[in-house]
């Protein structure tokens, strides 16, 4: 993972998984818990909200992580209710 090889993810119980890294560069990635289609979120609008927040809680040497789950709206609305209620 810190050759940036891989990525982690947690999927809808918390377990912890492991994907190829996708080949666009550095970026963010909204992540279908059901089929793990991605779609790119603006690596400005993390960032930029990540460094104000912490500059605003006096942090500096920011390092950013950031994990944003759901469900698309390709996926059959069975899989959307078991991804929010796993263990039904």
């Amino acid at each position: 993972m810190e050759a940036g090889l891989a990525r982690t993810l947690h999927d809808a119980d918390g377990t912890l998984l492991y994907s190829i890294a996708p080949t666009d560069g550095l970026g963010y990635h909204l992540t279908c818990r059901s089929c793990r289609r991605q779609a790119p979120i603006s690596v400005d609008l993390v960032e930029n909200w990540a460094t104000s927040t912490a500059h605003e809680h006096a942090f500096t040497d920011i390092h950013v992580i950031v994990e944003i789950t759901g469900q698309c709206d390709a996926c059959p609305a069975s899989d959307r209710a078991n991804a929010k209620n796993p263990t039904s």
